[in-house]
């Protein structure tokens, strides 16, 4: 598909271009909320309004806060009323947004007003009770009016909230439209990087950011995630620009989106981590700021359009390397000093933690040969990869993707430590001869969490039956009185 021209006629208010989707989605695209208002700065708080109930719901909710004296309504009025606090950033939570780490997370992107129409529609469920008991509806005799009209009414209300949501909604929670091609339309620099499946592309901003890669199977190092190991956040963001000391002391607690700027990026440290391609957005090819990369690492131009270009880094090390000479540091915080100083060669030496090594990973120190063996993959998948290995002297094998707890690794079936390498890469130690290295992910606990499942499972049918037999002889009780 080709980049689409002009503005995009997207859902609601959206007002944009064509530059906004070349990168993804861009929370700074939604510029007006409802009544047409500018956004202060360049960060719009629209999220916080991305919540409709419907009249309905409103009324019903406020006649279960005053009428409902149940606990669980109780329960309600207190939730609804806490989470819109926190996702309103109110006065009285300053206590707890000053103290407690990471609790200003509850605040973007309106993260728990779902617990705020949770516990309104548990209040509008008991507002609905309390009417549905009327004399009008509850009726004192037996037969079908009163059984009519409380179905006309609950038909009624449901009518009502559906035309509002139609009528309504859409102009209060405002979004693009539900189509890939609006959403994440493939442009043709994405197109040809899709091709280059082998590589993993690094993209200045914004180009390329959040899920977007993700959408498309491009390889990329950028992104946004929320579970990202320690490791892998340290090194991308000395990539960013930042110190090894301020990374190191001033660590992460929330999500972490991956922005590369060209005044500002190590570009000299790509080649180490494998990174092949540069995409470029076009208005900064012409930048001194990019002349500053050009002057940090060897780039090749490989293509070029009005989205802007990418280039190849012809140094840059493979997915796969066989490396037989290895350096220890004593834990993760020495071993990025040493990964990103310019004086370590990763295209020889491997980096290797000691409070990290297995007692069966014994770091190999003789001096490095020419050609320490051979290493192909043979099958991938998104859990894992096996790989085909022949060496001589026995090697460790680098996969250069990031390591995490839970990975494990099998050497012709038989069970192998998976070591971080280069700080967060995977490191398996192979013994000489031709040998299959299985590589596999499996977070940690999940076969803890499957088998309390299993018997969460269990106890709610043990609990359900138990029941059953109860009300059965109930029944069978009164039967016979």
């Amino acid at each position: 598909m080709k980049a689409l021209p002009g503005p995009l006629p997207l859902a609601g208010d959206w007002t944009g271009d064509e530059r906004d989707t070349v990168g993804s989605f861009d929370g700074r695209a939604f510029l007006l909320d409802v009544s047409g208002r500018e956004p202060v700065g360049n960060v719009p708080d629209v999220y916080h309004e991305l919540l409709f109930l419907g009249t309905p719901t409103a009324f019903l909710a406020l006649l279960g806060a005053v009428r409902a004296r149940h606990r669980y309504a109780i329960f309600a009025t207190l939730l609804a009323t806490g989470a819109l606090l926190v996702a309103l950033g109110a006065p009285l939570l300053w206590l707890p947004y000053e103290l407690l780490p990471g609790f200003d997370n509850f605040k973007p992107l309106a993260r728990v007003l779902f617990l705020f129409a949770f516990g309104v529609s548990i209040l509008a469920a008991f507002g609905l009770d309390w009417v549905l008991r009327r004399p009008l509806l509850a009726g004192d005799r037996p037969g079908r009016w009163p059984f009519v009209g409380r179905a006309a009414l609950i038909v009624a209300l449901l009518g009502v909230l559906v035309w509002q949501m139609n009528e309504v909604g859409s102009r209060v929670m405002r979004h693009q439209p539900a189509d890939t091609a609006m959403l994440y339309p493939e442009t043709e620099l994405i197109s040809w990087l899709r091709q280059q499946s082998e590589q993993s592309v690094l993209p200045l901003y914004p180009m390329l950011d959040a899920s977007t890669p993700m959408i498309f199977g491009v390889r990329s190092v950028g992104g946004y995630d929320s579970l990202v190991p320690r490791r892998t956040v340290d090194v991308w963001r000395v990539v960013e620009g930042s110190s090894v000391d301020e990374v190191l002391e001033q660590p992460l607690v929330w999500a972490y989106h991956a922005r590369y700027y060209p005044e500002s990026i190590r570009a000299e440290l790509l080649p180490r981590l494998g990174v092949g391609l540069v995409a470029v957005p076009a208005d900064v090819l012409s930048t001194g700021e990019w002349r500053r990369v050009l002057g940090l690492v060897a780039l090749e131009e490989r293509y070029s359009s009005d989205e802007g270009a990418v280039y190849a880094v012809t140094e840059a090390l493979p997915r796969l390397q066989l490396l037989d000479r290895c350096e220890v540091v004593p834990d993760r915080a020495g071993a990025l000093a040493r990964f990103t100083d310019p004086g370590f060669d990763a295209s020889r030496v491997l980096l290797l933690e000691e409070d990290e090594l297995g007692e069966s990973a014994d770091c190999v120190r003789a001096p490095s040969r020419s050609d320490p063996g051979r290493a192909e993959v043979v099958e991938t998948d998104l859990s894992g990869l096996r790989v085909e290995v022949d060496t001589d002297d026995g090697a460790w094998l680098l996969v250069r993707e990031a390591w995490g707890p839970g990975w494990r690794a099998t050497i012709d079936g038989r069970a192998a430590d998976v070591v971080p390498g280069d700080v967060l890469f995977r490191a398996v130690r192979v013994p000489p001869g031709r040998h299959v290295v299985e590589l596999r992910y499996e977070p940690p606990g999940f076969r803890s969490g499957v088998a309390l499942a299993i018997a969460a499972i269990a106890a709610l049918l043990a609990a359900a039956a138990l029941t059953f037999t109860r009300f059965v002889r109930g029944r069978r009780a009164g039967a016979r009185l």
